[in-house]
């Protein structure tokens, strides 16, 4: 926040309190002074960020609104609204803040990146280069700009550009850890695994903590069939984050290729991962039920592969053959990334949502709103999974089908298909 309590008021400074990270304090004071000056900008722009901090994001997302109503010239209250209503999956109205922000100041560096990172998230790459490229334009010496850049195009698919990108930013900076770690999985990608196990190396040397790395490393010692080293990797990865979910999906993947193990070792690590996803959920959305549907049956499909991949072209042979008066399908994609299949396919949902970006909890209630019959994981432990949405039960009958061959682990799901 970039203003305090006006002079001459008997309260506490509003942003000396949020730089010194008093948020319940900070969110007292925003609420005092609301009680005298109901129409006061920065007041409400101090408690949407104190509300935020304490993790009441509705209420944040509220008192930002108003925040950003009545401070129409005030930048940051448009992105703090922005962030908001990201936060919330509302993203059309979120790309509207920060377009006013950037037009009220077309030098705010963090602005632009964010309305990048945004258009990329939704899969309009180009309108996302734009705004990243406005911010290496901006600030050309900036090693974390050419990275997102770079990001930006690994995920566009442009893997020789991402390449450079990253390139520069370790010019910039050299022992730039996440620019090594993102080297290294673009030069995986391009089929030069001996040089990308040297980019993770370098990027753990810099960056020993981060889990990310470990899996990423985990990720290619397994594609290079060195099993043993995979696995110590991606359990270095949840040693060091427990939460991270995404490893031990990984986990459970190369324990299920590797032969010398016994099948009861991955049935137990596919029972600890679903515990520890089931521990984190307070409430189950759908009661576990099966009645008969009021007209056709409403199956939803949530998957990173709905796109030029095997899943995508058993998929698109199935689909065509389902009647829509029988059978009305939702589609979930975990990811953006969208080509001719995902169009020839996307006509037979009524319903097609990105989950990329959301929390599970949001994606769960997100789909519990579409009220469908049963939900489907297309996934299991593979990538661009979301195990976590199916700990939520956002169905009443939930099943793993068609992309992974092995138990996924979560006493939510019901059926192994």
């Amino acid at each position: 926040m970039t203003a305090g309590t006006p002079a001459g008021t008997p309260f506490p400074d509003l942003a000396a309190l949020f730089r010194a990270g008093r948020h319940v304090e900070l969110e007292r004071a925003a609420l005092d002074l609301l009680a005298l000056h109901p129409d006061h900008g920065f007041a409400w722009k101090a408690l949407g960020v104190a509300q935020a901090a304490l993790g009441r994001t509705g209420e944040a997302l509220a008192a930002k609104a108003r925040a950003a109503q009545l401070l129409p010239q005030d930048s940051e209250a448009q992105v703090n609204l922005a962030n908001a209503l990201i936060s919330q999956g509302h993203l059309a109205d979120a790309e509207a803040s920060l377009r006013r922000a950037v037009q009220i100041d077309p030098s705010a560096v963090g602005t632009w990146a964010i309305l990048g990172q945004l258009l990329a998230r939704q899969g309009r790459y180009r309108a996302a280069q734009a705004c990243l490229g406005r911010v290496t334009q901006l600030r050309p010496e900036s090693a974390d700009a050419h990275n997102a850049l770079g990001n930006l195009q690994r995920d566009w698919g442009r893997m020789e550009q991402a390449s450079d990108c990253y390139r520069q930013a370790l010019a910039l900076r050299p022992g730039f850890g996440q620019a090594h770690n993102n080297l290294g999985n673009t030069l995986a990608d391009l089929g030069m695994p001996q040089e990308a196990e040297q980019q993770f190396r370098m990027a753990l040397a810099a960056l020993p903590g981060q889990a990310e790395i470990h899996s990423n490393l985990g990720n290619l010692l397994k594609d290079m069939g060195r099993l043993p080293e995979a696995q110590a990797a991606y359990r270095a990865a949840v040693e060091r984050d427990p939460t991270f979910d995404g490893a031990r999906s990984n986990l459970l993947l190369a324990m299920n290729h590797d032969a010398a193990l016994e099948p009861a070792a991955a049935l137990d690590e596919a029972r600890r991962f679903g515990a520890v996803l089931a521990a984190r959920v307070a409430d189950p959305l759908a009661a576990h039920r099966i009645s008969p549907p009021q007209g056709p049956l409403r199956v939803g499909m949530v998957s990173g592969d709905l796109r030029n991949h095997p899943v995508g072209y058993f998929l698109e042979g199935l689909l065509a053959q389902l009647n829509p008066a029988q059978i009305q399908l939702f589609g979930y994609p975990t990811i953006p990334r969208s080509d001719e299949l995902t169009e020839r396919i996307k006509p037979r949902f009524a319903q097609w949502r990105c989950l990329q970006g959301l929390s599970d909890e949001a994606a769960a209630r997100l789909i519990h709103a579409d009220a469908p019959d049963v939900l489907l994981d297309l996934s299991g432990h593979t990538a661009h999974n979301r195990l976590g949405v199916f700990a939520w039960r956002p169905a009443p009958v939930q099943a793993s089908w068609l992309g992974y061959f092995a138990t996924t682990g979560l006493t939510a799901m019901d059926w192994l298909i």
